[in-house]
């Protein structure tokens, strides 16, 4: 690679594949730069490019003097602006508007420094000169570019440097012992098992690729277009025969698999057949003797049939009590549930936002300094709905009770963020206290405790207040739901009772129509 000999160097390398791409790294290696390519995705855009060129390119090369091998492949080209900043650095080292007003300072400093050497004016112009010579000087630009399309041309056309500035490297078909080495290595390495065939499919490779190659120039030369037959094609070729292999010899594998199966189940089912036509021979004569019971086996299911129809008279007077204690059930039931479905849109809303919080929200809030009332009086209704005691001995005039202190250092709280969050959301909701339900209600009524003061301090702070509000509202529908859950247990005690007849009677029911269907 003839451009690391050289004080500026581009290239622009064709069908960079391969053992090409091998001796790329190689050269970079031996020069003793460092490689850089930009990693193109969705959301890559100009702004991500220039950033890109400035940091790991142009500044490096110009300001650490760092010798710098850029490579830049055609599936790289966002649009047509970088190939224009490219042609840019080819011609001039430089990109128009790249460089802000910091990266100037360092730049003025750098070519005021050349200036100096080179007993140089020290002008704003020798100054750039000297900096953008030493940008030229340690970039080496290596562009791998397809020509099998228009755009190829247009691109030169459009871009003069890429071929004034650079020169450009064609790298031709592999010979045919290439071809055979590859071949063999590629078959050896994929363990296709091929045994004395391998030499003759190596062959067979070389052949192929190279006929088509033969081909190709015909087809120039009598249609005047290109076919272009690359290495890559022989790579691709190689690939396509493992896989056309591997998928036949398991599809071979499968076809025999299934019909060996196929044969031992033909072979089972003779067996089969022959010892069932045994059995029907020996037991002919019981099927006679069967006919001499059925006579009194009819008698038998009359009786039968009678007694069934007096319990299924029985099942059906069980039923209908039990229908008419499950409706009352049900209509108690609805009510209670509308009760507590009146606080769900808040508990649930609630819950929401206690899960949307992050272990930062809960150390933002156990990390404030001075905390305001609204932190504190929050900590307090936290603590009381935990029962957590307050740390008297650590009050102080942001925290005159001790709940903020109390609620840093309890392991059910703040002390582990994480247990919090999950502790707030599995809190047994249906077994409050009335107790703490007073200490929260007076706490809920005070001026500096309101929903606005709450947001204004934190996100997680106000998901702890209607947290709180959300339990309380939810107790209170809850005494209402009480006294209807009570009747509820009273009628289904009821309801078991008759289920415990109803089964009862369904069971002897089902035993005499076991006995009808074994006579009949």
């Amino acid at each position: 690679f003839f451009f690391f000999k050289q004080k500026t160097a581009y290239e622009i390398a064709q069908r960079l594949v391969g053992s090409e791409m091998c001796i790329r790294d190689r050269s970079i290696y031996i020069a003793k730069h460092k490689q850089f390519s930009i990693e193109v995705t969705k959301t890559y855009g100009i702004k991500n490019w220039r950033e890109d060129l400035k940091k790991s390119v142009l500044k490096p090369a110009g300001i650490d003097e760092k010798k710098i091998s850029f490579l830049f492949t055609d599936t790289q080209i966002i649009s047509n602006s970088a190939l224009e900043d490219i042609n840019n650095i080819i011609n001039s080292g430089d990109v128009p508007g790249i460089y802000a007003k910091d990266d100037k300072e360092q730049i003025e400093f750098i070519g005021q420094a050349e200036c100096q050497k080179r007993k140089l004016p020290l002008t704003s112009m020798n100054k750039w000169t000297m900096y953008f010579n030493r940008v030229k000087k340690n970039i080496h630009i290596i562009l791998a570019m397809s020509p099998l399309s228009e755009e190829f041309r247009d691109r030169l056309r459009q871009f003069p440097s890429l071929v004034s500035c650079c020169t450009i490297n064609w790298f031709t078909e592999w010979p045919a012992e290439a071809l055979l080495g590859v071949a063999r290595g590629n078959i050896v390495e994929k363990n296709l098992e091929l045994g004395p065939s391998l030499d003759g499919v190596v062959e067979m490779f070389r052949i192929i690729h190279q006929s088509v190659e033969q081909k190709s120039k015909r087809y120039l030369l009598i249609m005047r277009r290109h076919n272009y037959v690359t290495p890559t094609s022989f790579l691709e070729f190689l690939t396509l025969y493992s896989d056309i292999l591997r998928k036949k010899r398991k599809e071979n594998d499968q076809k025999q698999q299934r019909l060996k199966k196929g044969l031992d189940v033909l072979n089972d089912a003779k067996i089969k057949i022959e010892q069932l036509q045994q059995t029907l021979n020996q037991k002919r004569p019981v099927l006679e003797r069967t006919k001499a019971d059925i006579k009194q086996t009819k008698e038998d299911i009359l009786a039968k049939t009678l007694e069934a129809s007096k319990k299924r008279e029985m099942v059906k007077e069980a039923q209908e009590k039990a229908a008419k204690q499950e409706a009352e059930v049900s209509t108690y039931q609805a009510e209670a549930e509308q009760k507590l479905a009146e606080a769900e849109p808040i508990l649930q809303q609630a819950y929401t936002v206690v899960k949307q919080l992050q272990v930062n929200d809960f150390t933002f809030i156990k990390n404030l300094p001075h905390p305001p009332v609204a932190v504190t009086k929050v900590a307090e209704m936290i603590c009381i709905m935990f029962e957590v005691p307050p740390k008297t001995d650590k009050k102080s005039p942001e925290d005159p009770m001790g709940y903020f202190a109390a609620m840093k250092i309890s392991e059910y709280l703040l002390q582990n963020p994480n247990n919090m969050k999950a502790n707030l959301i599995g809190f047994k909701k249906d077994e409050i206290k009335e107790s703490v339900v007073k200490k929260i209600m007076n706490c809920l009524s005070s001026p500096d405790l309101t929903i606005a003061k709450v947001a204004n301090v934190s996100i997680a702070l106000k998901g702890l207040y209607m947290w709180v509000d959300a339990m309380m509202k939810y107790h209170e529908n809850l005494k209402l739901v009480t006294p209807l859950r009570i009747k509820v247990a009273e009628i289904k005690a009821q309801l078991d009772k008759v289920r415990a007849e109803l089964a009862g009677f369904t069971q002897e029911l089902a035993d005499i129509d076991e006995k009808l269907a074994n006579l009949e």
